[in-house]
């Protein structure tokens, strides 16, 4: 389920700080799966030399815009996991954006599917190039944001529950807020306040 986010008022560094150290404190009371799609910013040429001697062109004229998904979890919302796995990699891939779900289970469901579509994209708007390390060529003219709708179409047609980047924030700052709010009229007990509002968002009271 895509969650919209609220309006964010302008925050100084410190006001940013102290948010983002509470939500990645709730996240680990979450610890969603996710589902991440890592591609390059645009479509991109190269050669690969061998000395003095090109081995390999990847691209030519027209570029190839690679593209692939990957299973991920992490313990910061914005965390990317691009940087951990393809840190050495040609392309210069970052994560574009994550479906997140509350179990791996949740998050499995979709692999199969998403990869379908991943490949019939490369099908029909790729080129011929062969990309290494489960790359796709998804095309010169790829979406990031209808990509991105189209996997969380999947979810739904399947049934199931997920967040998209801003939804999973929005929740998080939810369930931060009532937090605070037990924490105010607790007399101290032995659940930590985060983790009886993250229960109670998920109606385990």
């Amino acid at each position: 389920m895509s969650i919209e986010a609220p309006l964010l008022t302008a925050a100084n560094d410190d006001d940013v700080s102290a948010r983002d150290k509470k939500r990645d404190e709730a996240m680990k009371f979450l610890a969603p799966a996710a589902l991440s799609f890592i591609a390059t910013e645009g479509p991109v040429s190269m050669q690969m030399w061998r000395g003095e001697e090109i081995i390999r062109r990847i691209g030519h004229n027209r570029g190839v815009w690679p593209g692939k998904i990957i299973k991920a979890g992490g313990k910061r919302p914005k965390e990317d996991p691009a940087k951990r796995t393809h840190k050495t990699y040609a392309f210069p891939a970052r994560r574009q954006f994550s479906l997140w779900f509350r179990t791996t289970w949740d998050r499995d469901q979709l692999v199969k599917p998403v990869q379908e579509l991943i490949d019939m994209i490369e099908q029909r708007d790729g080129g011929l190039d062969e990309l290494p390390d489960g790359f796709s060529d998804l095309g010169p003219k790829l979406d990031f944001k209808f990509l991105e709708l189209e996997l969380c179409a999947l979810a739904r047609d399947l049934k199931v529950f997920f967040w998209d980047d801003a939804g999973l924030l929005a929740f998080l700052d939810q369930v931060i807020r009532d937090a605070d709010v037990i924490a105010a009229k607790s007399r101290g007990g032995r659940y930590d306040p985060l983790e009886v509002a993250m229960a109670r968002a998920f109606g385990r009271k």
